[in-house]
């Protein structure tokens, strides 16, 4: 449906930019002269063409034959094409179908063919809110592979039956076939998102990495008004599987294999070159990878109904509402969050819970989504892995008592390190397995970050559950209490750093 821009000058070109964006155009037919049309040196047109290129595919329309205009238009905006006004009507309308098929996926007549985990994104909450308007998420395919005739989607990894490794609120990663090609793969995600994803790529991943991870970005990231795209080559081979998957399916010697490859390959050589940061917090620190409103976030998307239900099994051991304690200390400014002379800092991957970490039938490792890569924390990657072990992977089907005695020993730790003599101490296997691990990636953090402070760890730990929480509560409210319990476990183990601790009167059964 054609959308006509009225005004002259700058008037004409604000009201083509606010109809475009809110009828979420994809081909813009611009007058090359904008301003003047007696003016020889007018390419106003070109110049609010390439402003406009990033949201959808310009084509500047033009009368001229003048050869030094026309070899400027090639020069200077050489990906933007261009239809002669004189063309004849069938030409002029081959060419403006030409373009239209680079971008949209009804014109070209793009054959998509739907996986359950493409459905369940296009019920999200970010497909939700584009209205009348989610063919931008076809559009952003067609975009990407401007070339293809048919389009399959496939879940990047054999199925999770507990968790969804490839789908999150507002993106989602698959594998893309386009025709007889082999897959690739490909995030989609809001436009700001992609715009992160894309530029951490090229800054800390793209040949930058070891231990045989070597991904390349397939063209180059493409944008709709509400929605972005980035393809990669496929790295994993056969059967590969989330890192959750594979902690449930194999026993702690393979998962140890499998971790220090990563840590020790893969991103070694950015675990094992900290930088001390100064005049900065932990928490500071945290949020630079998190985000500055990680914690209001917190506060408003779990629910009070959840925080009532927490409350009830957190007074049992006199713990305090981790939220409100949070937020005390960063009000009232206490100790714990006030600037410090150094904390280690390093690149870091961001977001490395159990499905963003990869392994095939090779245990080759490998990652995906790179959105929140970047200088923080140089412990953050093992405490991420340690939540998401304690709080999802583990299971809820683990004996209740060795749980929280599990919790204890880990919080009772005086410094960063494997945990000694722990072979016998659980009989739930679960358990026992996670507790092997988690020692594994403590004593991986000590040897990484060269620092043993136990009490920033925790901190850090705290942080995380928190945000865990919050990410929990969007998929199911009732899988937020887990997190919800830990933190305030870890708030009192704050509270009372120089007492005995766990206190004698607490029994679990």
């Amino acid at each position: 449906m054609p959308v006509l821009a009225m005004g002259i000058g700058s008037s004409l070109q604000d009201d083509a930019r606010k109809k475009a964006q809110e009828q979420r155009c994809c081909l813009a037919l611009i007058d090359l002269r904008l301003h003047d049309d007696e003016d020889q040196e007018d390419m106003s047109g070109a110049e609010f063409a390439e402003s406009m290129k990033r949201y959808l595919q310009p084509i500047i329309l033009t009368g001229t034959d003048d050869p030094n205009t026309l070899r400027k238009l090639l020069q200077d905006h050489q990906n933007i094409p261009f239809i002669g006004k004189h063309d004849r009507r069938d030409e002029f309308r081959k060419r403006l179908d030409a373009e239209a098929s680079k971008v949209s996926a009804t014109k070209r007549n793009l054959e998509i063919i739907q996986d359950e985990i493409m459905d369940d994104f296009m019920q999200s909450e970010l497909v939700f809110e584009m209205g009348e308007y989610t063919d931008q998420v076809a559009n952003i395919i067609a975009r990407m592979f401007p070339n293809a005739q048919k389009i399959k989607f496939a879940e990047l990894v054999t199925p999770d039956t507990e968790v969804s490794s490839a789908t999150r609120p507002n993106s989602i990663v698959l594998r893309v076939f386009e025709d007889d090609m082999e897959a690739c793969v490909v995030k989609i995600a809001r436009t700001i998102k992609i715009e992160k994803e894309a530029s951490n790529f090229r800054e800390f991943i793209s040949r930058k990495l070891t231990g045989g991870f070597t991904p390349q970005q397939i063209g180059k990231e493409v944008f709709s008004w509400d929605v972005g795209g980035i393809a990669y080559t496929y790295e994993g081979g056969k059967n590969a599987m989330t890192f959750a998957n594979y902690y449930r399916e194999q026993d702690y010697e393979n998962i140890e294999k499998v971790l220090t490859a990563y840590f020790f390959e893969t991103w070694d050589k950015y675990y094992t070159k900290p930088i001390n940061e100064c005049n900065t917090t932990l928490y500071e620190l945290f949020s630079k990878i998190l985000g500055d409103d990680w914690f209001d976030k917190c506060k408003k998307e779990i629910s009070k109904p959840i925080l009532n239900e927490a409350k009830a099994d957190l007074a049992k051991y006199n713990l305090p509402q981790p939220i409100d304690w949070l937020t005390k200390k960063i009000t009232d400014g206490e100790g714990d969050f006030s600037p410090a002379n150094t904390l280690p800092s390093a690149i870091i991957h961001g977001d490395l819970h159990g499905d963003n970490l990869l392994v095939d039938n090779k245990n080759i490792v490998w990652v995906i989504d790179f959105e929140r890569c970047g200088r923080g924390y140089a412990m953050q990657d093992f405490i991420q892995l340690e939540t998401d072990i304690l709080s999802r992977m583990l299971g809820h089907d683990v004996n209740e008592s060795e749980y929280y005695e599990m919790c204890m020993l880990l919080l009772r730790q005086p410094k960063i390190q494997v945990i000694e003599e722990i072979d016998s101490i659980f009989k739930d296997e679960k358990i026992q397995k996670a507790v092997k691990t988690i020692s594994s990636l403590r004593g991986f953090a000590a040897k990484c970050s060269q620092n043993t402070n136990i009490r920033e760890y925790l901190m850090g730990l705290l942080f995380n559950m928190l945000f865990k929480a919050m990410l929990a509560h969007k998929e199911d409210p009732q899988k937020s209490k887990r997190p919800l319990i830990i933190a305030g476990f870890l708030c009192h183990r704050l509270d009372h750093w120089g007492d005995i601790w766990p206190p004698t009167e607490w029994k679990f059964q």
